[in-house]
């Protein structure tokens, strides 16, 4: 059996999206298939309205695998119109609702008078070559299942593959004696990420025993840093991006990790990687109720579910202070075993395998 991954990035991208497709290429390599990465973004102009140009290329690529690993629309799109020369499988990575996403981005720039009609044509087309003439498709949430069925995909070919987590690197540990009670958000600053509800929820707390701390900035968000630091003061730590060690260590020494995201497009379809990463430090999560996350929250007993932005998120924080440490510790241990349960990327890769070699006959 060989598969080949296909990512639209080019090799130097970290997003959660490039480590999705590495993860499960290492797991599916330790069960013995071989398997090969191709990045786009090396290869080809990045635009893929120029991708025929290059097909003579991709098919003699293509034509090496059993099968193609298509990771999100623009790869499904290009394996499949090179489909009548290689005759392979096609396997499509459904990475979440991207012609919903593109159509609001082109609403909000015709509102601005900007033409934002040909990205959303790219992207209906796209959609189509990628939705019609895959062979199977791989899901991260039931919603995103759910949707790619509501566009007439029958069950049969949907398998839901989820984004998990290595449980050997992000583990529970004691943390430190600070004498501080941690409240964590770790991740991007896109709106959806809903940020400023957070910073507005640690404003309406005034308890000198409760510290707030960001991490993930870069230099562009040098501006939101001070912002954030002329708000909150001494009471937040902002921390830039970090190497995974130091994260980890950084989530170790809190008490509560947040998720505070904003229902949107993208987020009602999403499985954050960080929720499966949050639950395996063994630490009590908050999430907002705006995706599949808070299913498993409330069904798991791990954290907290929140509505009603900044002032439902305040509620809920000052509900995880005044907890137990033992209420604590016993969130922490559930969120623990379902990240063993369901997150272990060893239980999501094997998965892969039994959909490759069984249902897919590869």
């Amino acid at each position: 059996m060989k598969l080949l991954f296909l990512s639209r990035s080019n090799s130097r991208d970290h997003t959660a999206y490039t480590h999705r497709l590495s993860m499960l290429q290492r797991g599916l390599k330790r069960l013995g298939v071989e398997t090969g990465f191709y990045y786009l973004g090396d290869r080809t102009i990045t635009s893929h309205t120029m991708i025929p140009l290059y097909i003579p290329v991709l098919t003699r690529v293509f034509r090496k695998y059993d099968a193609i690993h298509a990771g999100g629309m623009p790869c499904a799109y290009v394996a499949n119109i090179c489909k009548p020369f290689h005759f392979r499988k096609v396997i499509y990575d459904v990475h979440g609702d991207r012609i919903r996403e593109v159509s609001e981005e082109s609403r909000m720039k015709n509102e601005k008078g900007k033409l934002g009609y040909f990205p959303l044509a790219k992207t209906l087309i796209q959609g189509m070559g990628a939705t019609w003439f895959s062979d199977h498709y791989v899901p991260v949430s039931k919603p995103l299942k759910k949707l790619v069925m509501n566009r007439g995909i029958p069950e049969n070919r949907i398998t839901l593959i989820r984004n998990g987590v290595d449980l050997d690197i992000f583990t529970p540990g004691k943390k430190s004696a600070r004498g501080k009670f941690i409240i964590t958000y770790a991740g991007k600053f896109q709106s959806y990420q809903a940020i400023d509800d957070f910073i507005q929820a640690a404003t309406m707390i005034q308890n000198s025993n409760v510290r707030f701390r960001v991490i993930g900035f870069s230099q562009e968000d040098n501006s939101r840093k001070e912002v954030i630091r002329n708000r909150l003061g001494g009471r937040v730590e902002l921390i830039d991006e970090a190497p995974k060690d130091v994260l980890v260590a950084y989530l170790r020494e809190s008490d509560v990790l947040v998720i505070p995201r904003r229902r949107s497009h993208v987020t009602i379809v999403a499985l954050p990687t960080k929720f499966a990463e949050y639950i395996a430090m063994g630490k009590p999560v908050i999430v907002s109720d705006v995706d599949e996350t808070a299913q498993f929250v409330q069904e798991y007993k791990c954290g907290l579910v929140y509505r009603n932005g900044a002032k439902g998120l305040k509620s809920a924080i000052v509900q995880m202070i005044e907890c137990s440490g033992e209420s604590l510790q016993e969130m922490g241990q559930n969120g623990r075993q379902l990240a063993e349960k369901v997150f272990d990327w060893n239980i999501i890769c094997y998965q892969y395998y039994h959909l490759l070699k069984n249902k897919l006959s590869l």
